[in-house]
């Protein structure tokens, strides 16, 4: 979904795939800390999985849950805020909301 030069970022919204079938593309232009980390992947593991474990293979749920209640404590975010909020259909709604760069 990264193009070759990693400036730009294209996904089909799965949720939407029938009523809205245009992929959308972000912009990471001007993202160089992001394209920095993904550049440092190497070629051989870029595709599956974008984040694993130490151990090669990705987290399970429970440990994505934990991770990420971790970082709304961190954050000082309304502990109601779950994962869920922030899958494609966030992305897709906050699309109208914002601007790419804040996206």
């Amino acid at each position: 979904m990264f193009d070759t030069n990693l400036t730009t970022f294209t996904k089909v919204i799965s949720k939407t795939r029938d009523s809205l079938p245009e992929p959308y593309t972000f912009d990471l232009a001007n993202t160089p800390d992001i394209r920095d980390r993904l550049a440092k992947v190497p070629q051989q593991h870029r595709t599956g999985p974008v984040i694993v474990l130490s151990t090669g293979k990705p987290p399970k749920n429970s440990v994505i849950t934990r991770m990420f209640k971790s970082i709304v404590r961190d954050l000082g975010l309304p502990e109601e805020l779950q994962i869920r909020d922030t899958l494609s259909g966030a992305i897709t709604e906050a699309k109208g909301l914002a601007d790419p760069h804040s996206l």
